[in-house]
């Protein structure tokens, strides 16, 4: 954790205030009370000690009706009563609230669910009262407030803690918050003049439920120390069996963090600091003990955002966090999690802007090397940042990780950080991890994507990655900048020595401005586009073939030195080995035979060939060399041969259309194929070719060439069901070749074989 120090906020009101001595409460008391009266009828404060309590039917168990305090170490309980409430402050009062750490606060009811329908699960609402609150305030209020205890309330509308004015003096929860109902709020806050801290845990668990919500404005820093949770969801680990689960099981929660006004002093989601001295307490200087400090953990089990900034009717500001250094308004040093957990529900665990009002945060946004943003959908998108219309970033700089997982279907769309249309970050800047991973073929993978055009620098020491979808798909796309028509930067910068090398793992794509794509460090692996009009590759026409297919346009690998490397496909011999243009297609691809029937003669000229027997090579080639009788006695005596032959003609004729690749020298060393291939194994990534699929050979009488429309050739189709008669192969001039037909506009008849019973199935 950085260390960070905030300066308290002078409460001149509080000096001014009168000093009483407290009345405490050491019995149980079923009679409400207020500061005003406790003391046989005269104001005074008001401390309920431990084996104290205070417990009513229905109304307000502690009232600060004047500018005294209010300390609660026993328990206060109100149960089936609505609008109940434990303590409130009249507005306009000053004094504290404070809820130690054996202090208890129970507004709660008798309603417990039930399984109506017998299938497993609990049915009905969470709660049927509503309008009950733990701590309140009716409007303006000065002094601290602390929660150090538990604070449980059961109820519809209903909130922990809730003020209802501004508060003057510091607001502090290191205790246990947890309410239950829809609409439920741990904490909402209104103007605060002076810090707000959030530790310990508060849970919301309802119909958009809330875990805290901060509506007012922050004269100073909000620090986030502490596990906030909210959800919709019955329970948040599935049942054995999910679909047993009925709507009023799968509701809709809210945020768990929302802010929504102004923070001067900056939003920072803490974590203990490390122990580097045995004799401080307190390394931060945050003026609390580093053993008792805890970990930021934001969760939001559904589709709302577990952590949003921003609202539909105001411009909000968060300002530069103090004792830095680095000036960014939002850190993130703890986690935050959005888990849609459910089939079909989308996730986001962080969403800047895009409700409406202006969002300005200053210097940006910043993960720590320990910060961790995670968004996890269960079969539908998520995103892990959102930037959303109208929010201004100058910078958002990751050290931490920055990961999205979701669907595998093709509405499934998994981003790492969005920038959408209407907003304004200057610079993405990643030292750490940012992750998108699809979870099937269908689905789509996007690391970084600018959507408004105004990313201008992408600098990269860490990793950026986007994978799960089909490779050779253009779904895997690690950095989008299309949209930037000004001219957009991505960087990957040198490391030092010992550190992991940078790498970007999938498709970088430009904008048709003047784009730079620098490679100082590591590698890249994926396709790169420059300018809009080559964000999907085209087929090789006639031209390109005529080149041999050259792509060196497409860039393949880069090297730890910084060197360009590129890599093609393999080059295929476009040989017119006689005057009717039979096809060599028995030398296509880099390393083995295509499948299909491609004539007896040429197979046997290829096995002669191998064999180093070119004499034979060449007469079958010809179409004149009979079968050598000594080796058709070999044949025979050969048990296992006639299986093999049977074997290789039904593998080739059920094998799918597919070009050969490249696959390394022990996948052709397997089936003792030529090498052919023109690169080096271990620089070929067969996988991120641009091209993809194969098409039919057509032929084109002009120019007597074969036409493919892809950069590797396909098979030529047999006329399937046509016998040849002896006569007429004997007027060809050439066996297999319809008689009658110009030389160079004759076409290969192949007999299709007869297929066996489980080939037909």
């Amino acid at each position: 954790m950085r260390k960070t120090l905030f300066a308290s906020t002078c409460l001149v009101a509080l000096m001014a205030t009168p000093a009483f001595a407290e009345t405490t409460i050491g019995t149980a008391t079923t009679a409400p009370v207020r500061t005003s009266t406790v003391k046989t009828g005269t104001p005074d404060d008001i401390k309920i000690a431990a084996a104290g309590s205070v417990t009513l039917t229905s109304g307000t168990a502690v009232t600060i009706d004047s500018n005294h305090k209010v300390v609660n170490d026993g328990t206060i309980q109100i149960t089936n009563s609505d609008g109940a409430t434990g303590i409130s402050a009249n507005a306009s009062t000053v004094g504290g609230i404070t809820n130690s750490a054996t202090g208890k606060i129970i507004i709660d009811e008798t309603y417990a669910p039930t399984d109506i329908d017998n299938d497993g699960d609990l049915d009905g609402p969470f709660a049927v009262g509503s309008n009950r609150v733990g701590i309140a305030t009716q409007g303006a209020f000065t002094g601290n407030i602390v929660n150090s205890g538990a604070i449980t309330v059961e109820g519809n509308d209903s909130a922990g803690i809730r003020l209802g004015g501004p508060l003057t003096g510091n607001f502090t929860n290191d205790g246990t918050i947890s309410v239950l109902g829809d609409r439920a709020l741990g904490v909402g806050l209104q103007d605060v003049t002076g810090n707000v801290r959030l530790a310990g845990t508060i849970t919301a668990t309802g119909l958009d439920a809330t875990a805290a919500r901060l509506s007012g404005n922050i004269t100073g820093a909000l620090v986030v120390q502490g596990n906030l949770t909210a959800t919709g969801y019955r329970f948040t680990s599935p049942p054995a069996d999910p679909s047993k689960l009925d709507a009023d099981d799968l509701l809709n929660g809210g945020p768990a963090l929302s802010i929504e006004g102004d923070v001067t002093g900056g939003i920072v989601l803490a974590v203990p600091p490390k122990d580097s001295s045995s004799t401080d307490n307190d390394e931060d200087k945050d003026g609390i003990e580093d053993a008792k400090e805890g970990s930021a953990v934001v969760r939001s089990f559904g589709s709302a955002p577990a952590m949003r900034i921003g609202a539909a009717n105001r411009d909000v500001t968060i300002g530069p966090v103090a004792g830095t250094g680095t000036n960014f308004g939002v850190i993130v040093d703890g986690t935050i999690l959005g888990n849609g957990l459910y089939t079909g529900k989308d996730a986001t665990a962080v969403q800047i802007g895009g409700l409406g009002g202006n969002v300005t945060v200053a210097g940006g946004l910043a993960i720590g090397s320990s910060g961790n943003v995670t968004a996890i959908s269960n079969g539908a998108s998520a995103t892990a940042i959102r930037i959303g219309a109208g929010a201004t970033l100058p910078e958002i700089r990751n050290a931490g990780k920055i990961e999205a997982s979701g669907g595998k279907d093709a509405t499934a769309i998994t981003t790492g950080i969005l920038v959408e249309a209407g907003s304004n970050v200057g610079m993405i800047r990643n030292s750490g991890t940012i992750g998108a991973k699809a979870a099937g073929n269908d689905g789509t993978a996007r690391g970084i994507v600018d959507l408004s055009g105004n990313v201008d620098l992408v600098e990269n020491s860490g990793t950026i990655s986007a994978t799960g979808a089909l490779a050779t798909s253009g779904r895997n796309i690690a950095i989008d900048l299309s949209a930037n028509g000004g001219g957009a930067t991505v960087k990957q910068t040198a490391v030092a020595s010992g550190v992991a090398a940078p790498a970007i793992v999938g498709d970088v794509r430009f904008g048709a401005g003047n784009d730079v794509f620098d490679i100082a460090d590591g590698s890249v692996k994926g396709n790169s586009f420059f300018g809009a009009e080559q964000q999907q590759p085209r087929p090789l026409g006639r031209r390109d073939l005529r080149r041999q297919c050259d792509l060196r346009r497409r860039q393949r690998q880069h090297d730890a030195g910084g060197h360009v490397e590129i890599h093609r496909p393999c080059r295929f011999r476009r040989r017119h080995r006689y005057a009717d243009h039979r096809r060599d297609v028995g030398l296509l691809g880099p390393s083995r035979q295509r499948p299909g029937p491609v004539g007896r003669g040429q197979r046997r000229h290829l096995r002669c060939r191998r064999r180093g027997d070119h004499f034979l090579a060449r007469r079958h080639r010809q179409g004149r060399a009979r079968r050598h009788p000594r080796r058709r006695q070999q044949r025979h005596r050969d048990p296992g041969h006639r299986q093999r032959q049977l074997r290789r003609r039904l593998e080739t004729r059920t094998a799918p259309h597919q070009p050969r690749q490249c696959r390394g020298p022990a996948y052709r060393a397997d089936r003792g194929h030529a090498d052919r291939c023109e690169q080096p194994d271990d620089q070929f990534d067969a996988a991120a070719l641009p091209l993809q699929g194969h098409a039919d050979l057509e032929r084109d009488p002009a120019d007597r060439r074969c036409v493919a429309q892809e950069c590797h050739r396909a098979r030529p189709q047999p006329l399937r069901g046509q016998r040849l008669r002896r006569g007429d192969r004997r007027a060809g001039g050439r066996r297999g070749y319809r008689a009658g037909v110009p030389r160079h506009h004759r076409r290969r008849a192949v007999q299709e074989p007869a297929r066996p019973d489980a080939a037909r199935a």
